[in-house]
């Protein structure tokens, strides 16, 4: 096995090949402002391990926390908490998903906003979303 398909294994195995989309071929819009997603280390509220992650937002999109920023749409599933830094972002549409979304603006104070399933909520001016918390 060559160390560039060991590498490959390697994050396929740590559930973190949805992190490849932000290099493209995923089949959505991909977004070009600054997008960074780590997985948290601590587990929200003492739960078990995060599982939030990025996936591809597929053909049935509406099931995921979807975000929207100026230059296309990034998709989220499963319980648990995502460190990210997402910039632009303009709206989000919660699917079947209830959580909280942690975000700064320029010149703000962070701040946290609650979402139950099937929420939509603006952004205006555009923000910077900080962290993702699926319940």
């Amino acid at each position: 096995m060559t160390a560039t398909k060991r590498v490959l294994a390697l994050i396929a195995g740590l559930g973190l090949s949805a992190g490849l989309a932000l290099f493209g071929g995923t089949g959505t819009a991909q977004a070009a402002a600054p997008t960074h997603v780590t997985a948290s280390k601590a587990a929200p509220h003492g739960g078990a391990a995060p599982n939030t992650r990025r996936i591809n937002c597929g053909s049935n999109p509406s099931q995921f926390l979807r975000i929207f920023n100026n230059t296309g749409t990034l998709c989220f599933a499963d319980a648990g908490s995502l460190n990210v830094s997402i910039e632009g972002v303009v709206s989000l549409s919660s699917g079947n998903n209830a959580g909280q979304v942690n975000y700064d603006r320029a010149g703000e104070s962070p701040q946290k906003l609650a979402f139950n399933k099937n929420e939509n909520h603006a952004f205006n001016p555009p923000v910077r979303i900080t962290q993702i918390i699926i319940k």
